[in-house]
């Protein structure tokens, strides 16, 4: 599939006989199939041609220009940069408002803007903005429809942020069996839904429960998801395997991510980062500093030179193996990691 859609945007590329409009939207489909494959940086390098094309046809105040502005402020958000993300998202919603746009073209950047405000710790500002989303879409879609599920799920991970943690796990327990019910639709939302099921459940100690609802969320997620969502439930279910003295097992779920990662994304991408960052936390936790370390440098290494300076996962990664090698008394290089991700973080 990658190899195709390289093809597909050189095409593009050489051919220039396209009207602007044909050519904005032909870079809309390829970025979001990209992003669908989990290749977000040129996911976004087309998007922000499709948004600057639209932008010069129409001006400031159209929907294709929200349109561009909401997708690629999506794209943003998913690779941790909501900072980035904030002002697009902000100006899709104003532009819908200014065209006086129905309710449930409205309801789309709401719930887009209250994830990013929720990521950035506003979440009252973001309870405000999806009950407002989910009020249009119950009134207009119903109950059962799924993306008014979606819109209760996007309240409960706010409220989740606020700490009102029986009314977050109320709302999932409602909607799983609700999810089910729409079949192979609601497996869009299913492991999702299950994998915040199982977080609240860690938090409040029921590492068993937990770890029942984490594995039903990767069974589901093998069958229809995507590698990004596959790795990030193969991290929480070993975490909560690791908390339960399960420690064989969490290290072979480990493992399997960062075979996993290797085998979908090319040599140097920030998801294998990511994939050896968690096997080198996990051995950190458990005081195996010798374990870890390798993974770690190789996390740091990737993230550093993929992601840049300015992405927050850099500092993290950086900090986390300047404690590994204090551990190992290598305090020179130790000390130096530490103070850079320090200071970033002031």
């Amino acid at each position: 599939a990658r190899t195709l859609l390289d093809e597909g945007v050189r095409k593009l590329e050489e051919n220039r006989e396209e009207s602007p409009e044909v050519r904005a939207n032909t870079l809309m489909v390829l970025g979001q199939v990209y992003d669908n494959l989990g290749f977000p940086d040129q996911a976004m390098d087309l998007e922000r041609q499709a948004l600057q094309i639209r932008r010069d046809l129409y001006g400031d105040l159209h929907p294709d220009v929200a349109e561009s502005l909401e997708k690629l402020a999506y794209t943003l958000a998913a690779s941790q940069q909501a900072y980035t993300a904030l002002p697009l998202m902000e100006e899709a919603l104003h532009i819908h408002r200014r065209l006086e746009s129905d309710p449930l073209t409205l309801a789309n950047p709401m719930q887009g803007l209250a994830r990013i405000l929720r990521e950035l710790g506003q979440p009252d500002s973001a309870e405000v903005l999806v009950r407002e989303a989910l009020s249009f879409r119950t009134s207009l879609q119903g109950e059962s429809h799924l993306q008014t599920l979606g819109a209760e799920l996007d309240l409960a991970f706010v409220l989740r942020a606020q700490n009102q943690l029986d009314s977050s796990q109320a709302i999932y327990e409602r909607v799983i069996p609700r999810l089910e019910a729409h079949g192979d639709s609601g497996s869009i939302y299913l492991p999702q839904t299950l994998n915040n099921l199982a977080y609240l459940l860690r938090t409040r100690g029921e590492f068993g429960q937990a770890e029942v609802y984490y594995k039903q969320a990767l069974q589901h997620e093998r069958r229809t998801g995507a590698v990004p969502n596959l790795l990030l439930l193969i991290n929480n279910l070993a975490g909560v395997l690791d908390l339960q003295g399960k420690a064989g097992e969490a290290e072979d779920l480990l493992r399997e991510g960062i075979q996993i990662a290797e085998d979908h994304w090319p040599d140097g991408h920030w998801r294998i980062g990511s994939a050896y960052g968690g096997m080198g936390a996990y051995f950190l936790l458990a005081g195996d500093t010798t374990a870890a370390e390798p993974y770690l440098r190789r996390a740091f290494e990737i993230t550093r030179d993929l992601l840049g300076e300015d992405n927050s996962r850099t500092p993290y990664t950086r900090m986390q193996l300047g404690v590994c090698l204090t551990g190992l008394g290598q305090f020179t290089e130790a000390e130096s990691l530490l103070l850079r991700a320090f200071e970033w973080l002031r």
